[in-house]
This record gives C-alpha cells, structure tokens and sequence, in this order.
C-alpha cells in the first residue's frame, strides 16, 4: 500500500486496530476496493447492508 494516500492508510491502520477482517475485491473499474463485515466507525462511501466500501487507490 506504498501508493496509497495517507488518509486510507491511516484508516486501514485504524480498521487493523478493531481487528475486523476485510475482504479485498477487484473491480472491472480495476478500483481496488476493501469490504469490512462491519465497520466501529462510519467513514465508508457506499454502505450496502452491514457491509461498508472505502476506496483504496484507484
């Protein structure tokens, strides 16, 4: 994640300290995108059901 902004970077650290487990999941957009079963905090920018969406580059 040497690419990635630092603002993702600190809000995948902070996602790493609830220890929730992401699932990565490659787009036809080739956006990267990281999928949190649930999320401590609401900074996502899509949220589907319990399932929360933060872009990741792209």
């Amino acid at each position: 994640m040497s690419n990635t902004p630092q603002f993702w970077q600190d809000r995948w650290a902070a996602f790493k300290l609830f220890e929730v487990d992401p699932a990565v999941i490659q787009d036809p957009e080739s956006q990267v995108y990281v999928a949190f079963d649930s999320a401590p905090f609401t900074n996502g920018d899509l949220h589907v059901g319990s399932r929360w969406w933060i872009t990741l580059g792209g």
